[in-house]
Protein backbone atom coordinates (compact mmCIF):
# COMPACT_ATOMS: atom_id res chain seq x y z
CA UNK A 1 0.00 0.00 0.00
CA UNK A 2 2.88 2.38 0.93
CA UNK A 3 4.40 1.91 -2.44
CA UNK A 4 0.97 2.52 -4.30
CA UNK A 5 0.26 5.72 -2.55
CA UNK A 6 4.61 6.78 -3.12
CA UNK A 7 3.45 6.16 -7.09
CA UNK A 8 0.58 8.06 -6.83
CA UNK A 9 2.13 10.99 -4.79
CA UNK A 10 4.98 10.98 -7.71
CA UNK A 11 2.16 11.42 -10.37
CA UNK A 12 0.64 14.54 -8.98
CA UNK A 13 3.80 16.34 -7.99
CA UNK A 14 4.69 15.35 -12.17
CA UNK A 15 1.24 17.06 -13.38
CA UNK A 16 2.30 19.84 -11.31
CA UNK A 17 5.25 20.44 -12.66
CA UNK A 18 7.68 19.38 -9.70
CA UNK A 19 9.50 17.31 -11.61
CA UNK A 20 12.31 16.44 -8.76
CA UNK A 21 9.41 15.76 -6.55
CA UNK A 22 7.67 13.50 -8.88
CA UNK A 23 10.87 11.40 -9.13
CA UNK A 24 11.80 11.19 -5.71
CA UNK A 25 8.48 9.31 -4.89
CA UNK A 26 8.66 7.01 -7.94
CA UNK A 27 12.40 6.12 -7.09
CA UNK A 28 10.60 5.00 -3.49
CA UNK A 29 7.67 3.19 -4.95
CA UNK A 30 9.87 1.02 -7.19
CA UNK A 31 11.90 0.14 -4.59
CA UNK A 32 9.47 -0.93 -1.90
CA UNK A 33 7.29 -2.19 -4.53
CA UNK A 34 10.43 -4.87 -5.58
CA UNK A 35 10.62 -5.39 -1.96
CA UNK A 36 6.81 -6.75 -1.77
CA UNK A 37 7.25 -8.57 -4.81
CA UNK A 38 5.07 -6.47 -6.76
CA UNK A 39 6.22 -6.66 -10.08
CA UNK A 40 3.48 -4.61 -12.01
CA UNK A 41 3.39 -2.07 -9.79
CA UNK A 42 7.35 -1.60 -10.06
CA UNK A 43 7.40 -1.41 -14.01
CA UNK A 44 4.70 0.89 -13.65
CA UNK A 45 6.74 3.28 -11.16
CA UNK A 46 9.83 2.64 -13.56
CA UNK A 47 8.15 3.82 -15.98
CA UNK A 48 7.69 7.11 -14.91
CA UNK A 49 10.79 7.58 -13.62
CA UNK A 50 12.10 7.18 -17.35
CA UNK A 51 9.75 10.10 -18.01
CA UNK A 52 11.21 12.24 -15.89
CA UNK A 53 14.64 11.38 -16.00
CA UNK A 54 14.13 12.03 -20.05
CA UNK A 55 12.30 15.68 -19.53
CA UNK A 56 14.84 16.36 -16.53
CA UNK A 57 17.56 15.90 -19.95
CA UNK A 58 18.55 12.73 -18.27
CA UNK A 59 18.80 10.38 -21.33
CA UNK A 60 20.67 7.48 -20.12
CA UNK A 61 19.01 7.13 -17.06
CA UNK A 62 15.74 7.69 -18.69
CA UNK A 63 16.87 4.55 -21.68
CA UNK A 64 17.69 1.78 -18.73
CA UNK A 65 14.09 2.64 -16.58
CA UNK A 66 12.63 2.98 -20.30
CA UNK A 67 13.78 -0.13 -21.20
CA UNK A 68 12.86 -2.20 -18.11
CA UNK A 69 9.14 -0.59 -18.45
CA UNK A 70 9.02 -2.23 -21.54
CA UNK A 71 10.13 -5.47 -20.43
CA UNK A 72 7.44 -5.32 -17.62
CA UNK A 73 4.76 -4.76 -20.35
CA UNK A 74 5.75 -7.29 -22.43
CA UNK A 75 5.78 -9.38 -19.36
CA UNK A 76 2.50 -8.66 -18.43
CA UNK A 77 0.83 -8.70 -22.25
CA UNK A 78 -0.49 -4.86 -21.58
CA UNK A 79 -0.22 -3.53 -25.12
CA UNK A 80 -1.45 -0.10 -23.75
CA UNK A 81 1.92 0.54 -21.69
CA UNK A 82 4.17 -1.30 -24.25
CA UNK A 83 2.88 1.48 -26.74
CA UNK A 84 4.12 3.83 -24.13
CA UNK A 85 7.21 2.59 -23.31
CA UNK A 86 8.38 2.49 -26.72
CA UNK A 87 6.77 5.75 -27.41
CA UNK A 88 9.00 7.07 -24.81
CA UNK A 89 12.17 5.30 -26.42
CA UNK A 90 11.68 6.47 -29.78
CA UNK A 91 12.21 10.18 -28.14
CA UNK A 92 15.10 9.06 -26.27
CA UNK A 93 16.91 7.50 -28.54
CA UNK A 94 16.26 10.84 -30.82
CA UNK A 95 18.19 13.10 -27.96
CA UNK A 96 20.91 10.81 -27.96
CA UNK A 97 21.31 10.79 -31.67
CA UNK A 98 20.25 7.40 -32.75
CA UNK A 99 17.69 8.48 -35.50
CA UNK A 100 17.10 4.63 -36.60
CA UNK A 101 16.36 3.32 -32.93
CA UNK A 102 14.30 6.23 -32.27
CA UNK A 103 11.95 5.79 -35.44
CA UNK A 104 11.87 1.95 -35.31
CA UNK A 105 10.14 2.33 -31.61
CA UNK A 106 8.31 5.75 -32.68
CA UNK A 107 6.67 2.99 -35.69
CA UNK A 108 6.08 0.34 -33.50
CA UNK A 109 4.47 2.66 -30.75
CA UNK A 110 1.90 4.30 -32.97
CA UNK A 111 1.35 0.66 -34.84
CA UNK A 112 0.42 -0.49 -31.13
CA UNK A 113 -1.73 2.71 -30.20
CA UNK A 114 -3.66 1.89 -33.58
CA UNK A 115 -4.36 -1.84 -32.60
CA UNK A 116 -5.76 -0.76 -29.40
CA UNK A 117 -7.75 2.15 -30.81
CA UNK A 118 -6.14 4.39 -28.52
CA UNK A 119 -6.49 7.70 -31.24
CA UNK A 120 -5.72 10.00 -28.51
CA UNK A 121 -2.15 8.85 -27.47
CA UNK A 122 -1.48 8.06 -31.48
CA UNK A 123 -1.54 11.61 -31.83
CA UNK A 124 -0.18 12.41 -28.51
CA UNK A 125 3.20 10.36 -29.65
CA UNK A 126 3.39 12.30 -32.98
CA UNK A 127 3.15 15.51 -31.43
CA UNK A 128 5.44 14.70 -28.82
CA UNK A 129 7.67 13.00 -31.99
CA UNK A 130 7.22 15.92 -34.18
CA UNK A 131 8.83 18.76 -31.92
CA UNK A 132 11.69 16.31 -30.88
CA UNK A 133 12.34 16.28 -34.34
CA UNK A 134 12.13 20.28 -35.50
CA UNK A 135 14.53 20.06 -31.96
CA UNK A 136 17.11 18.37 -33.73
CA UNK A 137 16.31 20.35 -37.12
CA UNK A 138 14.61 17.89 -38.59
CA UNK A 139 11.67 20.50 -40.13
CA UNK A 140 10.11 18.40 -42.76
CA UNK A 141 9.55 14.97 -40.78
CA UNK A 142 8.14 17.71 -37.51
CA UNK A 143 5.56 19.10 -40.53
CA UNK A 144 4.85 15.64 -41.53
CA UNK A 145 4.31 14.50 -38.09
CA UNK A 146 2.41 17.30 -36.42
CA UNK A 147 -0.19 17.59 -39.85
CA UNK A 148 -0.79 13.61 -38.86
CA UNK A 149 -0.88 14.32 -34.88
CA UNK A 150 -3.66 17.62 -36.19
CA UNK A 151 -5.51 15.22 -38.27
CA UNK A 152 -6.53 12.67 -35.95
CA UNK A 153 -7.31 15.56 -32.89
CA UNK A 154 -9.41 17.58 -35.09
CA UNK A 155 -11.26 13.78 -35.72
CA UNK A 156 -11.09 13.42 -32.10
CA UNK A 157 -12.61 16.74 -30.97
CA UNK A 158 -15.40 15.97 -33.67
CA UNK A 159 -16.11 12.74 -32.18
CA UNK A 160 -16.07 14.43 -29.28
CA UNK A 161 -18.99 17.08 -29.77
CA UNK A 162 -20.82 14.19 -30.70
CA UNK A 163 -20.34 12.33 -27.20
CA UNK A 164 -20.87 15.95 -25.77
CA UNK A 165 -24.21 15.96 -27.24
CA UNK A 166 -24.97 12.65 -26.22
CA UNK A 167 -24.37 13.30 -23.04
CA UNK A 168 -26.62 16.82 -23.15
CA UNK A 169 -29.24 14.87 -24.42
CA UNK A 170 -32.17 13.45 -21.74
CA UNK A 171 -32.49 9.72 -20.97
CA UNK A 172 -35.04 7.64 -23.38
CA UNK A 173 -35.11 4.96 -21.00
CA UNK A 174 -37.80 4.87 -18.22
CA UNK A 175 -37.52 5.04 -14.42
CA UNK A 176 -36.07 1.27 -13.44
CA UNK A 177 -39.60 -0.50 -11.87
CA UNK A 178 -39.55 -1.90 -8.60
CA UNK A 179 -39.10 -6.10 -8.67
CA UNK A 180 -42.48 -7.70 -7.58
CA UNK A 181 -43.48 -11.01 -7.60
CA UNK A 182 -45.03 -12.41 -10.33
CA UNK A 183 -48.53 -10.92 -10.03
CA UNK A 184 -47.95 -9.30 -6.62
CA UNK A 185 -46.29 -6.34 -5.84
CA UNK A 186 -43.41 -6.96 -3.26
CA UNK A 187 -44.92 -5.47 -0.65
CA UNK A 188 -47.62 -7.73 -0.27
CA UNK A 189 -45.08 -10.59 0.17
CA UNK A 190 -46.31 -11.93 3.13
CA UNK A 191 -42.49 -13.56 5.12
CA UNK A 192 -45.24 -15.25 7.61
CA UNK A 193 -42.39 -17.61 8.45
CA UNK A 194 -40.58 -17.81 12.04
CA UNK A 195 -37.54 -15.14 11.93
CA UNK A 196 -34.73 -14.84 13.69
CA UNK A 197 -31.90 -12.54 13.49
CA UNK A 198 -28.35 -14.05 13.20
CA UNK A 199 -24.14 -13.10 13.43
CA UNK A 200 -22.02 -14.70 11.27
CA UNK A 201 -18.28 -14.74 12.07
CA UNK A 202 -16.32 -14.62 9.34
CA UNK A 203 -12.62 -13.65 9.97
CA UNK A 204 -12.06 -10.50 11.10
CA UNK A 205 -15.71 -9.26 10.11
CA UNK A 206 -19.23 -10.07 11.79
CA UNK A 207 -22.12 -10.08 9.31
CA UNK A 208 -25.85 -9.46 10.30
CA UNK A 209 -28.34 -11.75 8.81
CA UNK A 210 -31.77 -13.41 9.17
CA UNK A 211 -32.81 -16.60 9.61
CA UNK A 212 -36.68 -17.71 8.27
CA UNK A 213 -37.88 -21.01 9.31
CA UNK A 214 -41.18 -22.79 8.01
CA UNK A 215 -43.78 -24.28 9.73
CA UNK A 216 -42.89 -27.64 11.12
CA UNK A 217 -40.30 -29.38 13.19
CA UNK A 218 -38.46 -30.16 10.20
CA UNK A 219 -35.75 -31.00 9.44
CA UNK A 220 -35.99 -28.81 6.15
CA UNK A 221 -33.21 -28.53 3.40
CA UNK A 222 -31.82 -24.84 3.50
CA UNK A 223 -30.82 -22.62 1.39
CA UNK A 224 -27.89 -19.19 1.78
CA UNK A 225 -28.95 -16.33 -0.58
CA UNK A 226 -26.10 -14.21 -1.52
CA UNK A 227 -26.75 -10.57 -2.99
CA UNK A 228 -24.87 -8.65 -5.96
CA UNK A 229 -22.81 -6.32 -6.78
CA UNK A 230 -22.39 -3.08 -4.79
CA UNK A 231 -23.63 -2.62 -0.66
CA UNK A 232 -26.34 -5.39 -1.45
CA UNK A 233 -27.63 -5.90 1.88
CA UNK A 234 -29.45 -9.03 3.41
CA UNK A 235 -32.81 -8.33 1.07
CA UNK A 236 -30.53 -7.58 -2.22
CA UNK A 237 -32.96 -4.30 -2.33
CA UNK A 238 -36.25 -5.66 -2.68
CA UNK A 239 -35.12 -8.62 -4.47
CA UNK A 240 -35.23 -11.64 -1.91
CA UNK A 241 -38.25 -10.94 0.08
CA UNK A 242 -40.73 -12.46 -2.68
CA UNK A 243 -38.08 -15.63 -3.22
CA UNK A 244 -37.66 -16.15 0.51
CA UNK A 245 -41.08 -15.83 1.07
CA UNK A 246 -41.81 -19.00 -1.63
CA UNK A 247 -39.03 -20.59 -0.33
CA UNK A 248 -40.51 -21.11 3.07
CA UNK A 249 -43.73 -21.85 2.03
CA UNK A 250 -42.10 -24.66 0.05
CA UNK A 251 -40.75 -25.77 3.30
CA UNK A 252 -37.32 -24.19 2.97
CA UNK A 253 -34.95 -22.98 5.88
CA UNK A 254 -33.59 -19.81 4.05
CA UNK A 255 -30.06 -17.26 5.22
CA UNK A 256 -29.53 -14.35 3.96
CA UNK A 257 -27.05 -11.40 5.51
CA UNK A 258 -25.73 -8.42 4.79
CA UNK A 259 -22.33 -7.74 2.97
CA UNK A 260 -19.24 -6.65 4.32
CA UNK A 261 -19.59 -2.89 5.70
CA UNK A 262 -23.66 -3.04 4.70
CA UNK A 263 -26.37 -2.58 7.25
CA UNK A 264 -24.80 -4.14 10.62
CA UNK A 265 -22.40 -5.64 8.96
CA UNK A 266 -18.72 -5.07 9.98
CA UNK A 267 -15.50 -4.59 7.84
CA UNK A 268 -15.79 -3.13 3.77
CA UNK A 269 -17.10 -4.42 0.64
CA UNK A 270 -14.60 -2.09 -0.85
CA UNK A 271 -11.70 -3.54 0.73
CA UNK A 272 -12.48 -7.03 0.09
CA UNK A 273 -12.23 -9.79 -2.42
CA UNK A 274 -14.47 -12.13 -4.27
CA UNK A 275 -12.49 -14.75 -2.46
CA UNK A 276 -13.75 -12.97 1.09
CA UNK A 277 -17.31 -12.52 0.10
CA UNK A 278 -17.16 -16.36 -0.67
CA UNK A 279 -15.43 -17.40 2.47
CA UNK A 280 -18.54 -15.14 4.09
CA UNK A 281 -21.11 -17.03 2.03
CA UNK A 282 -19.17 -20.65 3.45
CA UNK A 283 -19.47 -19.32 7.01
CA UNK A 284 -23.18 -18.81 6.62
CA UNK A 285 -24.05 -22.28 5.33
CA UNK A 286 -22.16 -23.45 8.66
CA UNK A 287 -24.08 -20.87 10.78
CA UNK A 288 -27.27 -22.26 8.99
CA UNK A 289 -26.23 -25.88 9.71
CA UNK A 290 -25.47 -24.64 13.49
CA UNK A 291 -29.39 -22.77 13.95
CA UNK A 292 -31.69 -24.72 11.74
CA UNK A 293 -32.96 -28.32 11.95
CA UNK A 294 -31.59 -28.74 8.33
CA UNK A 295 -30.81 -31.82 6.44
CA UNK A 296 -29.12 -30.45 3.40
CA UNK A 297 -27.87 -26.51 2.29
CA UNK A 298 -27.25 -25.06 -0.63
CA UNK A 299 -26.57 -21.38 -2.18
CA UNK A 300 -28.51 -19.51 -3.89
CA UNK A 301 -26.05 -16.20 -5.40
CA UNK A 302 -27.76 -13.15 -7.74
CA UNK A 303 -25.47 -11.19 -10.24
CA UNK A 304 -22.22 -11.11 -8.74
CA UNK A 305 -23.26 -13.90 -6.11
CA UNK A 306 -23.16 -15.95 -8.96
CA UNK A 307 -19.58 -15.61 -8.92
CA UNK A 308 -19.53 -15.95 -4.88
CA UNK A 309 -21.74 -19.29 -4.81
CA UNK A 310 -19.63 -21.04 -7.43
CA UNK A 311 -16.28 -20.05 -5.43
CA UNK A 312 -17.79 -21.00 -2.16
CA UNK A 313 -19.23 -24.30 -3.73
CA UNK A 314 -15.79 -25.08 -5.34
CA UNK A 315 -13.98 -25.32 -1.97
CA UNK A 316 -16.70 -27.92 -0.31
CA UNK A 317 -17.85 -31.33 -0.94
CA UNK A 318 -20.86 -31.18 1.29
CA UNK A 319 -23.48 -28.87 -0.47
CA UNK A 320 -26.76 -30.12 -1.76
CA UNK A 321 -27.02 -27.49 -4.73
CA UNK A 322 -25.56 -24.01 -6.47
CA UNK A 323 -28.05 -21.59 -8.04
CA UNK A 324 -26.36 -18.69 -10.04
CA UNK A 325 -28.86 -16.42 -10.53
CA UNK A 326 -28.56 -14.20 -13.37
CA UNK A 327 -24.47 -14.93 -12.98
CA UNK A 328 -22.42 -14.31 -15.63
CA UNK A 329 -19.91 -17.35 -17.03
CA UNK A 330 -17.23 -14.71 -18.20
CA UNK A 331 -14.96 -12.54 -15.90
CA UNK A 332 -16.35 -9.25 -14.51
CA UNK A 333 -14.38 -7.20 -17.69
CA UNK A 334 -16.14 -8.99 -20.23
CA UNK A 335 -19.74 -8.67 -18.49
CA UNK A 336 -19.27 -4.84 -17.37
CA UNK A 337 -18.42 -4.22 -20.83
CA UNK A 338 -21.33 -6.20 -22.89
CA UNK A 339 -23.73 -4.40 -19.97
CA UNK A 340 -22.41 -0.79 -21.47
CA UNK A 341 -22.77 -2.10 -25.04
CA UNK A 342 -26.19 -3.41 -24.43
CA UNK A 343 -27.41 -0.51 -22.50
CA UNK A 344 -25.80 2.51 -24.98
CA UNK A 345 -27.28 0.97 -27.77
CA UNK A 346 -30.65 0.07 -25.90
CA UNK A 347 -30.98 3.88 -25.13
CA UNK A 348 -29.91 4.66 -28.97
CA UNK A 349 -26.57 6.16 -28.67
CA UNK A 350 -25.12 6.25 -31.93
CA UNK A 351 -22.37 3.99 -32.88
CA UNK A 352 -19.63 6.45 -32.56
CA UNK A 353 -20.14 7.27 -29.03
CA UNK A 354 -20.31 3.66 -28.35
CA UNK A 355 -17.30 2.57 -29.65
CA UNK A 356 -15.83 5.82 -27.59
CA UNK A 357 -17.11 4.67 -23.92
CA UNK A 358 -16.07 1.00 -25.32
CA UNK A 359 -12.46 2.30 -25.75
CA UNK A 360 -12.36 4.10 -22.26
CA UNK A 361 -13.45 1.01 -20.82
CA UNK A 362 -10.40 -0.78 -22.58
CA UNK A 363 -8.24 1.63 -21.68
CA UNK A 364 -9.15 1.46 -17.76
CA UNK A 365 -9.17 -2.56 -17.99
CA UNK A 366 -5.89 -2.29 -19.36
CA UNK A 367 -4.43 0.29 -16.77
CA UNK A 368 -5.77 -2.25 -13.73
CA UNK A 369 -4.06 -5.10 -15.24
CA UNK A 370 -0.96 -2.96 -15.73
CA UNK A 371 -1.92 -2.18 -11.92
CA UNK A 372 -2.09 1.95 -12.47
CA UNK A 373 -2.99 4.01 -9.44
CA UNK A 374 -6.04 6.02 -9.14
CA UNK A 375 -4.50 9.33 -10.07
CA UNK A 376 -3.69 7.80 -13.70
CA UNK A 377 -6.94 5.91 -13.97
CA UNK A 378 -8.92 9.85 -12.62
CA UNK A 379 -6.02 11.46 -15.60
CA UNK A 380 -7.82 8.99 -18.40
CA UNK A 381 -11.48 9.81 -17.76
CA UNK A 382 -10.62 13.97 -16.87
CA UNK A 383 -9.18 13.27 -21.00
CA UNK A 384 -12.22 11.42 -22.23
CA UNK A 385 -15.61 13.42 -23.15
CA UNK A 386 -16.94 9.69 -23.24
CA UNK A 387 -17.01 9.60 -19.22
CA UNK A 388 -20.07 11.76 -19.29
CA UNK A 389 -21.78 9.48 -21.13
CA UNK A 390 -21.13 6.97 -18.94
CA UNK A 391 -21.84 9.37 -16.06
CA UNK A 392 -24.87 9.34 -17.23
CA UNK A 393 -25.71 5.81 -16.32
CA UNK A 394 -24.09 5.87 -12.39
CA UNK A 395 -20.45 5.75 -13.69
CA UNK A 396 -18.77 6.53 -10.89
CA UNK A 397 -15.30 5.80 -9.85
CA UNK A 398 -13.42 7.16 -6.62
CA UNK A 399 -10.12 5.28 -5.35
CA UNK A 400 -11.53 2.49 -3.11
CA UNK A 401 -13.87 1.49 -6.07
CA UNK A 402 -11.00 1.64 -8.34
CA UNK A 403 -8.80 -0.53 -6.37
CA UNK A 404 -11.96 -2.95 -5.84
CA UNK A 405 -12.46 -2.97 -9.63
CA UNK A 406 -8.94 -4.18 -10.16
CA UNK A 407 -8.95 -6.82 -7.90
CA UNK A 408 -11.95 -7.98 -9.31
CA UNK A 409 -12.21 -7.64 -12.93
CA UNK A 410 -10.18 -10.50 -14.38
CA UNK A 411 -12.13 -13.11 -11.76
CA UNK A 412 -12.81 -16.25 -13.67
CA UNK A 413 -15.67 -18.81 -12.82
CA UNK A 414 -14.42 -21.15 -15.18
CA UNK A 415 -11.59 -23.09 -12.68
CA UNK A 416 -14.55 -23.41 -9.77
CA UNK A 417 -17.03 -24.74 -12.45
CA UNK A 418 -14.42 -27.37 -13.00
CA UNK A 419 -14.41 -28.80 -10.11
CA UNK A 420 -17.63 -28.18 -8.37
CA UNK A 421 -19.26 -31.64 -7.18
CA UNK A 422 -22.66 -30.66 -6.57
CA UNK A 423 -25.68 -30.03 -9.00
CA UNK A 424 -25.57 -26.47 -10.30
CA UNK A 425 -28.59 -24.11 -11.58
CA UNK A 426 -28.19 -21.54 -13.97
CA UNK A 427 -30.77 -19.10 -14.25
CA UNK A 428 -30.90 -16.07 -16.86
CA UNK A 429 -33.55 -13.63 -18.21
CA UNK A 430 -33.04 -13.74 -22.55
CA UNK A 431 -33.53 -10.18 -22.48
CA UNK A 432 -30.71 -9.43 -19.17
CA UNK A 433 -28.82 -6.23 -20.50
CA UNK A 434 -26.04 -6.60 -18.62
CA UNK A 435 -25.01 -10.33 -18.58
CA UNK A 436 -23.98 -11.93 -21.64
CA UNK A 437 -26.79 -14.86 -21.79
CA UNK A 438 -25.37 -16.80 -24.67
CA UNK A 439 -21.68 -16.84 -23.64
CA UNK A 440 -22.08 -17.72 -20.34
CA UNK A 441 -24.94 -20.82 -21.03
CA UNK A 442 -21.98 -22.10 -23.52
CA UNK A 443 -19.25 -21.53 -20.95
CA UNK A 444 -20.91 -23.64 -17.91
CA UNK A 445 -22.18 -26.31 -20.99
CA UNK A 446 -18.21 -26.54 -21.92
CA UNK A 447 -17.71 -27.10 -18.63
CA UNK A 448 -20.33 -29.39 -18.00
CA UNK A 449 -18.87 -31.89 -20.66
CA UNK A 450 -15.47 -32.10 -19.43
CA UNK A 451 -15.05 -36.01 -19.44
CA UNK A 452 -13.07 -35.60 -16.06
CA UNK A 453 -16.17 -34.15 -14.34
CA UNK A 454 -16.44 -34.54 -10.56
CA UNK A 455 -18.63 -37.35 -9.51
CA UNK A 456 -21.69 -35.50 -8.04
CA UNK A 457 -22.26 -32.68 -10.87
CA UNK A 458 -25.02 -31.85 -13.10
CA UNK A 459 -26.28 -29.10 -15.03
CA UNK A 460 -29.62 -27.61 -15.50
CA UNK A 461 -29.98 -24.17 -17.45
CA UNK A 462 -33.18 -22.15 -17.27
CA UNK A 463 -33.57 -19.04 -19.42
CA UNK A 464 -36.32 -17.27 -19.30
CA UNK A 465 -37.80 -15.63 -22.45
CA UNK A 466 -37.54 -11.77 -22.55
CA UNK A 467 -37.08 -11.47 -18.84
CA UNK A 468 -34.37 -9.05 -17.75
CA UNK A 469 -31.50 -9.20 -14.86
CA UNK A 470 -33.60 -9.78 -12.13
CA UNK A 471 -35.47 -12.40 -14.47
CA UNK A 472 -38.78 -10.22 -14.23
CA UNK A 473 -40.77 -9.04 -17.03
CA UNK A 474 -42.48 -5.20 -16.87
CA UNK A 475 -41.63 -5.69 -12.98
CA UNK A 476 -42.96 -9.05 -12.47
CA UNK A 477 -41.08 -12.37 -11.77
CA UNK A 478 -41.33 -14.05 -15.01
CA UNK A 479 -44.17 -16.99 -15.19
CA UNK A 480 -42.78 -20.30 -13.89
CA UNK A 481 -39.70 -18.64 -12.46
CA UNK A 482 -40.64 -19.24 -9.00
CA UNK A 483 -41.82 -23.13 -9.17
CA UNK A 484 -38.73 -23.75 -11.28
CA UNK A 485 -37.01 -22.75 -8.37
CA UNK A 486 -38.92 -24.18 -5.47
CA UNK A 487 -39.33 -27.53 -7.93
CA UNK A 488 -35.66 -27.96 -8.85
CA UNK A 489 -33.90 -27.23 -5.28
CA UNK A 490 -37.09 -29.80 -3.94
CA UNK A 491 -36.21 -32.54 -6.35
CA UNK A 492 -32.60 -31.94 -5.98
CA UNK A 493 -32.05 -31.35 -2.07
CA UNK A 494 -35.45 -33.29 -1.17
CA UNK A 495 -38.48 -31.78 0.48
Amino acid sequence: MEARILNNLGFVSWRLGLLPEALSYFVQAIDLARAVGDGALAGQATGNAGHIHYQLGNYDLALVHTRTHLDHALESGHRGAEGDARSQLGLIHLALGDHDAALAEHTAALRLFTEIGWLQKRAESLNDFGGALARHGDHSGALEHHRAALAIATELDATHERLRAVAASPLPRPPRQRPTLAGTMVGDAKLAAERADVRITSGEVTLAGTLWLPGGSGPHPGVVMVGGSGPADRDNDTLFPPIMDRLTGAGFAVLSYDKRGVGESSGSWLASTLDDFAADASRAVDVLREQAPVHSVGLFGHSEGGWVVLRAASWRDDLAFVITNAGPGTTPAEQDRYAIWTVLRADGVDDLAVESCLALYDQLVAAGRWGAGYGEAAALLDVSPATDVLGRYGFELDEPTWEFLKRKQDHDPVPDLHVLRCPHLAVFGGADPLVPVVDSVAIFAEAACRPDRAAGYELTVRVFPGADHRVQIGGYFAAGYLDALTGWITSTAGG
